[in-house]
């Protein structure tokens, strides 16, 4: 549905997808109102569709403007209209990133600014002579909506290390799976 954005009957299609960049910023533009007599509104409306699908699958992958111009092309937009979308979309990725930031802000109070973590290796204790254990120390930075950033201390045995890698693991496989 990418490339029936000139199909559409859209006088300015750059101005479409401005709209709908401020659409997937949280400002919902009304549609009919603006594009009612000049193009077939439910053409319009998958077209709509298509576009914040995209813009906001590109906004968090954080990718160049060579890259968005070739996935364009490959979607059918055609090379002369794909290089003008591809600099418009590039322009905006950091407001819809923020915008993204925000939604999950409003989901919860905060988000993970930072990561750092340390190997803690027990070798031995005056109480257990031959202990022997090791623990992973993960350091993380929340910042909150106000920007307010807090540190949490969570130490971690092996096991709960493997469980929270096979979990990741999980988390990673569907992310990238919604990304393509």
């Amino acid at each position: 549905a990418l490339a029936d954005l000139a199909g559409t009957g859209v006088p300015d299609p750059l101005q479409l997808v401005h709209h709908i960049i401020d659409d997937a910023c949280g400002s919902t533009p009304d549609y009919a109102s603006l594009y009612n007599g000049k193009c077939d509104v439910g053409n319009l409306l998958n077209v709509v569709s298509s576009y914040k699908e995209f813009c906001q699958r590109l906004s968090s992958m954080g990718i160049s403007d060579e890259k968005i111009v070739e996935e364009l092309t490959t979607a059918g937009v055609p090379d002369a209209q794909a290089q003008a979308l591809g600099k418009l979309i590039a322009a905006r990725l950091p407001e819809m990133a923020g915008a993204a930031e925000s939604n999950v802000v409003s989901i919860s109070d905060a988000h993970l600014a930072d990561i750092d973590w340390k190997l803690q290796v027990t070798m031995a204790s005056s109480s257990i002579s031959s202990m022997q254990r090791g623990s992973l120390l993960l350091s993380l930075n929340l910042k909150d909506a106000a920007g307010k950033t807090r540190d949490e201390l969570l130490e971690l045995s092996k096991d709960d290390v493997d469980r929270l890698l096979v979990s990741l693991k999980s988390a990673n496989k569907v992310v990238q799976d919604c990304n393509y």
